[in-house]
């Protein structure tokens, strides 16, 4: 028989494993323990994209959830903890470097479509990969790392690279 491993110990395989796959991103894993469950909250800002550290954790994962039964059903692995969530939160920085690409890459009548402009944007945001070095870096001005990501997505995009203020 295949030994079980609690919540909190697979909190700490899931911070391991992540420092070791993204060293230069910091990660916020707690553990919580309620009545009927447990769950693990992996959170960071900015930094490496949501489905890549999903596709990290999932596996650790003991259970599931059928929407159209309104069941919970468990999987068959040693974890003891029910879900794993990842969150991705962005600073202001981030979000004001992908709204500049967003002008730049889309025509205005894209940009004057609420929905459409608010799909493309979070689209962008979810799949882009953004360094995590300085979140807390006063917006404007000249910051190298932003310049980098700034020229990456504009290269990408075949853009003339011209920066005076990110």
């Amino acid at each position: 028989m295949e030994k079980l491993i609690g919540t909190t110990d697979v909190a700490k395989i899931i911070r391991k494993k992540l420092r070791s796959l993204f060293p230069k991103q910091d990660f916020s894993v707690i553990s919580r323990k309620y009545s009927g469950g447990s769950s693990i909250d992996v959170r960071w800002v900015d930094g490496v994209a949501t489905e890549k550290v999903e596709k990290e954790i999932k596996e650790y994962s003991g259970s599931g959830f059928d929407g159209m039964q309104d069941l919970k059903y468990s999987k068959d692995n040693p974890y003891l903890v029910d879900y794993v969530f990842a969150e991705r939160r962005y600073s202001q920085k981030v979000l004001d470097l992908t709204w500049q690409i967003m002008c730049e890459k889309f025509a205005p009548s894209v940009l004057n479509d609420f929905n459409q402009a608010r799909q493309h944007f979070w689209k962008m945001l979810q799949e882009t990969d953004f360094d995590p070095s300085p979140v807390d870096t006063p917006t404007g001005g000249n910051d190298p790392v932003w310049e980098h990501h700034l020229i990456t997505l504009r290269e990408e995009k075949g853009k003339n690279v011209n920066i005076k203020s990110v």
